[in-house]
């Protein structure tokens, strides 16, 4: 019998390129290599704040933290680098990034993440808008006070293949 994979918590922020679909039927070209783009430049700024960018699928990106604070700090710090980014270009594809952040056990073999956390950080990431971050409670818990923010609290949701809600 294989051994199992070792188990482990860790902060995940999964990030995702919103309506992608849409961007690439409006100019499939252009979209396909902004998109593109966006996850090396978010996996750089997944390192500089030690955080390990794992595996890209498609048009989203998992990452790990040791931290909940840093992959804060990290995805605050990609969504500001964003607008920037984004005003250098004269069309309108723009591809936005929504994130999620989630506290989570995890398996992680191959340099592919998988697990709870993997799941909630997703489903979290879903609840955000475009250049937006939703943050699971218990990540949140972990971020010191005196950060430049403040989380507001989106009370708890039932997602799908959850038996409980996800909680503030």
């Amino acid at each position: 019998m294989a051994e199992p994979f070792p188990r482990k918590l860790a902060v995940i922020l999964h990030a995702d390129v919103v309506d992608s679909t849409r961007l690439v039927q409006r100019d499939e070209s252009v979209a396909h290599d902004r998109i593109q783009d966006e996850f090396p430049r978010l996996s750089r700024t997944v390192r500089s704040y030690a955080g390990s960018a794992h595996e890209i699928r498609g048009d989203a990106l998992v990452a790990e933290f040791g931290r909940a604070s840093a992959a804060v700090i990290a995805a605050l710090a990609f969504q500001a680098s964003k607008q920037t980014h984004n005003q250098t270009f004269t069309d309108t594809i723009r591809p936005e990034i929504r994130i999620g952040i989630s506290l989570g056990e995890v398996v992680i073999a191959d340099d592919t993440v998988t697990g709870a956390g993997v799941v909630i950080a997703q489903r979290l990431e879903q609840l955000s808008g475009p250049g937006g971050m939703v943050v699971q409670g218990s990540a949140s818990e972990t971020v010191p006070i005196r950060m430049p923010f403040t989380f507001e609290n989106l009370g708890e949701r039932v997602s799908k293949g959850f038996d409980q809600a996800l909680g503030p």
